[in-house]
């Protein structure tokens, strides 16, 4: 496999954001449309209270995402603090 090293130290900032940022921005529009669709199909073919079931639901979905998202960051850090002590290896 084919692996092509990222600079992180010395690449262009603006470059890496996008790189980076892109895919994760991508991801939460795919979960808006499908909640949105969700929510469409819901509301017309099974009622009231399967839409506020749905409704219920969505929080808790958004919670576990946070604690991803939580988790992500923290290793990020912990990713910045190694390399720039360079000590790649942990």
């Amino acid at each position: 496999m084919n692996e092509a090293k990222v600079d992180y130290l010395n690449g262009k900032l603006f470059p890496m954001i996008l790189k980076f940022s892109i895919p994760a921005a991508i991801s939460l529009l795919i979960t808006a449309i499908y909640n949105i669709v969700d929510r469409i199909f819901v509301g017309n073919f099974n009622g009231t209270s399967a839409l506020a079931g749905l409704s219920v639901c969505f929080p808790l979905s958004y919670m576990m995402m946070a604690f991803a998202l939580m988790c992500s960051a923290g290793g990020s850090t912990f990713f910045s603090l190694f390399s720039g002590q360079n000590e790649p290896e942990k």
